[in-house]
């Protein structure tokens, strides 16, 4: 450990004292099967900032916390992955709001991750995972801080080994449609229709594009491109009042 990185755990580790855990905070889940819980409470840091989160995650039944995440942020994302296709259990979190960390809950064994990027700030926050099991993915809907959600995608085959990124040649826009991710490594992706676009009478935006990707290796393939009638007059009329 570097004397820049002890002296940032030090006054890190200064905010989780339990006069300043929040009256009330608390909040418990469990994991899908019930193996596990997660008891995450929040940390005031001082007056005009933004609270801190910890995260302590229990064997069911257990007294002795399996690992205790001290986050440097007042959300606290997380993923159970159970059953993993290598036979372990998985919490997906982040001690830093521009990292992760990964606990591997059976073994006691942890493993976090924090990019160079989040030395200038422009790390990727990752705000909500979900596991693919027939292609171990992680798929993550995120962003650098300020700018517009998008999605990426991770190997999450061996995590004790890390989840290194699989990159796409594009921003993948966040919709709130999600991705749909085949065996064979096929990925769809949604865009919606802004708000606005329609007539209202629908239940659901109808899709405006959809790209497909094919997975190779560590990187994502195009495919190819749809684009609706709709969606492609819209961009048209954009981009002529670019030019005006």
């Amino acid at each position: 450990m570097t004397d820049e990185s002890a002296d940032r755990a030090a006054e890190k580790e200064a905010f989780f004292r339990p006069e300043n855990e929040e009256e009330g905070s608390r909040e418990e889940s469990s994991s899908p099967t019930g193996k596990y819980r997660l008891v995450v409470s929040s940390y005031s840091t001082g007056h005009g900032t933004w609270d801190y989160t910890q995260g302590e995650v229990y064997r069911t039944g257990a007294a002795d916390p399996i690992a205790v995440v001290q986050r440097n942020f007042g959300s606290f994302p997380f993923l159970f992955v159970e059953a993993h296709p290598n036979g372990h259990d998985y919490l997906v979190c982040g001690e830093d709001y521009q990292g992760q960390t990964v606990v591997e809950l059976d073994t006691g064994k942890r493993r976090d991750h924090l990019p160079e990027e989040a030395r200038e700030g422009v790390g990727f926050c990752w705000v909500d995972m979900r596991f693919e099991p027939s292609v171990a993915m992680l798929v993550v809907e995120g962003c650098i801080w300020a700018c517009p959600y998008e999605l990426r995608f991770f190997d999450f085959a061996d995590p004790m080994s890390g989840w290194p990124e699989i990159e796409a040649p594009v921003m993948i826009d966040a919709d709130r449609r999600p991705p749909k991710v085949d065996a064979d490594g096929t990925i769809v992706c949604y865009r919606s229709a802004p708000d606005g676009a329609t007539g209202g009478g629908e239940a659901e935006a109808p899709i405006a594009a959809i790209l497909t990707f094919r997975r190779d290796g560590l990187k994502l393939v195009p495919e190819s491109e749809w684009i609706s009638e709709e969606e492609q007059a819209r961009r048209k009329a954009q981009e002529e009042g670019r030019k005006r």
